[in-house]
């Protein structure tokens, strides 16, 4: 909530974090004020009528929000990301354009890297080391709008969080933000409540054009609202920016998810509590809200331990890795073709406390034959998740180890052939998939009889088989031929 601050007072306007939209805008309001060097303060403390008590805030002088000011602040802080930019600095470099350098500007000024206001204002002008510094005048003296017009229209920019038409301007009768403008004289009787468009209840204003800031990520872009305290939700923005940036520097290039869930693990560690998560995917015109829960929580800080696997890249070593990483590649699938992002799947699973039911069955169905063991890694990785997941506890897992045990005792059995112990593997993993549970229980029991092999595991399936789903992928897994480290043929590649 934003209010402004009675005459007289050292700043003009104060902003409660009342939700995550005034939570983003004190993040992104904050660096534009210190790239200003504007005053501030961060944890001052006002009059909330909301709540008819002094409450922790954000208070600034809303004169020092001006156009200029704001965009030079565009230009600093999406340098990377905008064309004026970007050829700005590769222009000014001392050493003469090779040809690579001449047919990069050429593409940025006006050809398939270029955007509508570059090739208004250059038409089609062509950079070469005659004219270059011609253009980059011309470039400099354009450099408000071609920064402004840039950052307004860019997909993953200002157009990929607000409305651009509302860009810097005062409070309009609906919330600028995509996902919660709306058009107000053309829809807004049909929105308000009794078909009443003075009845509509909508905030907007200025500061929302400083959101963009406080998100990180690429193509998926994340804001973390825990506001215990403003200096805490500060702090926070600042550590996920720096993830990124620290693996960048280090020449690793973090996907989305990756970004994620390293921030996830060191926040657990160093600032305990519940977490808001507000997600803005380029692909999507709306905000999406992702509560991490407690028991959440408690899967992901597990994932930070390490284990020993085989150092594939190195055949006859270990390597130490966390539990995370392990899940880190891209599979393939040769069935469908379609690449998949375990990684992503996973996090995804433990923050919306869904199963990874559909993913253990993909792998298991992938990898019947082929026993990669990058893939059968994956598969124990997923079961194991899927435990926490299900809340099964020391019984479940105690049932699982039995599992595994059995299926390797029918496996060294002299009485079990090898084309047998694979149809059977195949009907249960058949069953499970159709979720035709009486077939599958009666399966394991000719699978018992014919090995003659007693199944203590056997009587959790029969008693719950839906809470025990993870007992029995344990199972069909382990009766799987032994793991290979690459296959010829293997059903889900890197």
């Amino acid at each position: 909530m934003l209010i402004h601050n009675p005459e007289g007072s050292q700043f003009d306007t104060s902003i409660f974090a009342s939700d995550w939209r005034y939570s983003a805008a004190i993040i992104g309001l904050r660096e534009y004020l210190r790239s200003c060097d504007a005053e501030f303060k961060e944890d001052a403390r006002a009059y909330n009528p909301v709540i008819d008590c002094e409450d922790e805030c954000f208070q600034f002088n809303m004169t020092d929000i001006t156009e200029e000011q704001y965009i030079q602040f565009v230009g600093k802080f999406f340098s990377p990301l905008l064309q004026p930019c970007q050829l700005e600095r590769k222009l000014r470099e001392a050493a003469p354009l090779s040809e690579d350098d001449l047919k990069e500007c050429n593409d940025l000024l006006t050809g398939q890297g270029s955007n509508t206001i570059l090739k208004k204002i250059f038409n089609k002008e062509k950079i070469s080391e005659e004219n270059r510094a011609e253009i980059l005048d011309t470039l400099r003296a354009h450099k408000q709008e071609l920064v402004l017009e840039t950052y307004r229209n860019k997909k993953n920019l200002y157009a990929n969080y607000a409305n651009t038409n509302m860009l810097l301007k005062e409070a309009g009768e609906a919330c600028r933000l995509n996902g919660y403008y709306l058009d107000v004289p053309k829809k807004g009787k049909s929105q308000g409540y009794g078909f009443d468009k003075g009845r509509i209840d909508s905030t907007d204003s200025i500061i929302f054009d400083f959101i963009p800031f406080a998100f990180s990520g690429g193509r998926i872009k994340y804001f973390i609202n825990n506001s215990y305290s403003i200096k805490q939700m500060i702090a926070v923005a600042g550590i996920l920016r720096g993830i990124k940036g620290d693996e960048e520097r280090k020449g690793r290039r973090l996907t989305d998810t990756q970004v994620l869930w390293k921030f996830l693990i060191h926040i657990i560690k160093h600032n305990p509590g519940d977490i808001e998560i507000i997600v803005k995917n380029q692909d999507k015109g709306f905000f999406e809200t992702v509560y991490v829960r407690e028991k959440a929580m408690k899967i992901l800080e597990g994932m930070e331990k390490t284990f020993t696997m085989d150092d594939h890249a190195n055949p006859g070593q270990k390597k130490e890795v966390t539990f995370y990483q392990a899940l880190s590649r891209i599979y393939k699938s040769d069935s469908s073709q379609d690449y998949i992002d375990i990684q992503k799947e996973v996090l995804k699973a433990v923050l919306q406390d869904t199963l990874l039911d559909k993913w253990i069955e993909f792998f298991l169905k992938e990898n019947e034959f082929t026993a990669n063991a990058h893939v059968k890694a994956v598969i124990h990785r997923l079961i194991e998740i899927n435990l926490q997941i299900r809340t099964g506890g020391d019984t479940m897992k105690k049932a699982a180890k039995q599992a595994w045990a059995c299926a390797q005792e029918v496996r060294k059995s002299p009485a079990v052939k090898e084309n047998k112990l694979r149809t059977y593997r195949t009907k249960l993993l058949s069953a499970i998939v159709g979720n035709n549970y009486d077939k599958a229980s009666q399966i394991l029991l000719h699978l018992s009889i014919y090995s003659g092999i007693y199944f203590p595991f056997a009587s959790e399936i029969f008693a719950d088989f839906e809470q025990n789903k993870d007992v029995f992928y344990t199972f069909i897994e382990a009766l799987g031929a032994p793991e290979k480290v690459e296959a010829s043929s293997s059903g889900v590649n890197e």
